[in-house]
């Protein structure tokens, strides 16, 4: 059917060609369209409206009312029972205040009976009031679904036991990165770094660095931001006297940064160096030979050889041992300690867990001279043994 064929069809139903072309507009319309005429007292249009008839509805107002356009065009407002009473005050509240004031209005609704939610804009139009209903509940749903999961996120952020920060670029006319600018942070940066959450916001990457002194810092975030490749680098704070550890990624047109201050494993690793460092000379100082073995098993469970885990300088030189050695096990350099029954002692100790200290004549492999040797368990799979050369304080062998 063409246009003029359409125009036809309408004008059976008393329209208008130009009221048969709005009609079919609006009814194409998703959302609920209601045209209020103002009703006046003895139809003096000066006065005050004393209520409002409904002289148009399209069909998606229609299947929202669940009446045909007959029964709800004509309808007054005040007295009419196709909607609910409340809703229906508020309808001829807020028609009457767009009349008088001559402004739009707009406003949002939960509907519980459809449950679902509404947006409503009313206006003044050539003698009378357009209202369209829009049914905004997956915007709603989305907003609210987007609500909590920013919730969430700055609960995460906020819970962190790490420092977050995420900044953005500000470049110059030629596109170059002159500084950069925080947009988001947590609690947790403002503990670590000593500043304020509002100086942190406040103060740019470069005026940071001028506070707690100039590093390399910045040209590490600008070639993140520019390549993406991600760095993980410690900083030592010498104002402060504070190691952090810092995780730069890219974000956008800027860096994410994560950080945390490690100052406190800094102090025990370096105790812990010193501490081993200072084992190490005393045991490499030593005129006593110190080794500890773990045990190597068979399929059956069974200990089959023993590897070496650590030895010290004199256990080298009275062994005739070098560092390479150490990576083989214990019966390939000394495969006579089957036959002279110090492998079968080793598997005693660590089986039975009695330690053993002893003086012993040995020959063969290079030895041949008298050593005093102490084995003890150290846990469950090594043993630790000391020895000593103390052949000159012995008679020489026949």
């Amino acid at each position: 059917m063409d246009d003029r064929g359409i125009n036809e069809g309408f004008k059976q139903e008393g329209l208008t060609a130009d009221q048969a072309i709005v009609t079919h507009l609006f009814d194409s319309q998703p959302d609920a369209i209601l045209w209020y005429v103002p009703c006046f007292e003895n139809d003096n249009a000066d006065s005050k409206p004393v209520d409002f008839r409904i002289g148009y509805c399209n069909l998606a107002a229609s299947q929202a009312l669940k009446l045909p356009k007959s029964k709800v065009t004509g309808s007054l407002l005040r007295s009419t029972n196709i909607i609910e009473e409340e809703l229906r005050l508020k309808i001829w509240e807020q028609c009457l205040q767009v009349w008088e004031s001559g402004e739009s209005l707009e406003f949002s609704y939960y509907h519980p009976e459809s449950q679902k939610h509404f947006n409503v804009h009313r206006s003044k139009i050539q003698g009378g009031l357009l209202s369209v209903t829009r049914d905004h509940t997956s915007i709603v749903y989305i907003h609210k679904e987007k609500e909590e999961q920013s919730q969430l996120l700055n609960q995460i952020i906020e819970s962190s036991p790490s420092g977050i920060s995420l900044y953005e670029a500000i470049r110059n006319d030629r596109g170059k990165i002159v500084d950069f600018k925080l947009k988001l942070t947590n609690q947790k940066s403002a503990d670590i770094t000593a500043f304020s959450i509002e100086q942190l916001y406040k103060y740019t990457v470069k005026e940071i660095m001028l506070i707690r002194g100039q590093s390399n810092y910045f040209d590490i975030v600008c070639r993140v931001t520019e390549t993406g490749e991600p760095v993980y680098t410690e900083y030592y704070a010498e104002a402060r006297r504070q190691w952090v550890a810092l995780s730069i990624l890219k974000f956008n047109d800027g860096y994410l940064l994560n950080y945390n201050d490690i100052t406190k494993t800094k102090s025990l690793e370096k105790i812990a160096k010193d501490q081993a460092d200072m084992l190490n000379s005393i045991l490499n100082a030593s005129i006593t030979g110190l080794i500890t073995f773990q045990a190597i098993y068979d399929n059956a469970g069974r200990i089959s050889d023993f590897k070496f885990i650590l030895l010290n300088d004199a256990a080298e030189k009275l062994l005739g041992i070098s560092k390479e050695d150490t990576t083989k096990t214990y019966l390939t350099l000394f495969p006579n300690a089957k036959t002279t029954g110090f492998f079968e002692l080793y598997k005693n100790v660590l089986l039975t867990g009695e330690s053993v200290s002893k003086e012993f004549f040995y020959k063969g492999e290079g030895y041949n001279g008298w050593y005093y040797i102490s084995v003890s368990k150290m846990n469950s799979d090594s043993l630790v043994q000391s020895f000593a050369d103390i052949t000159k304080t012995r008679e020489p062998q026949s």
